[in-house]
């Protein structure tokens, strides 16, 4: 019995100091295979979007460079902007939709609300409708935090 409440004391402190780190990353699994996604937070305007990181040398980058503040630009069907430094690039041809968020030239950001096709790095997605995305980053310029 005692070794029983015991570790069920350590358990609890674990859970409990694993849940106080501020910057810990949080890995979803993501089905039979036994790997794990990454999940980025996009916040914007107020609202704190969920993305699911690309497995790429260009997201995995990124992940160490947050948190990262930057202006987004409105430009009708995304808003993108310099991210201020340089990422890995793998562009290939491809049509970005809503949620899509891609590396442009190496050295910025885009976050579809609508859909274009060109030659991108994907970088994540954000898990949200076409018509939330375009109420936060249509219509000017946008601040945006991307964190773990």
């Amino acid at each position: 019995m005692k070794k029983f409440t015991a570790t069920a004391a350590l358990a609890a402190a674990l859970a409990l100091f694993g849940a106080c780190l501020p910057s810990a990353p949080v890995y979803r699994p993501t089905g039979s295979g036994g790997t794990t996604e990454t999940v980025m937070y996009v916040t914007a305007k107020g609202t704190k979007f969920t993305a699911v990181l690309e497995d790429n040398a260009a997201a995995a980058a990124l992940k160490e460079k947050l948190p990262v503040t930057i202006t987004l630009a409105d430009n009708d069907f995304e808003a993108w902007g310099p991210l201020g430094f340089v990422l890995p690039r793998e562009d290939g041809f491809m049509t970005a939709h809503a949620g899509d968020i891609v590396l442009y030239n190496g050295c910025n950001i885009c976050i579809f609300y609508g859909s274009n096709s060109w030659s991108y790095t994907r970088l994540g997605k954000i898990d949200a409708s076409a018509e939330e995305l375009a109420a936060v980053f249509s219509g000017g310029e946008t601040e945006v935090t991307l964190s773990l």
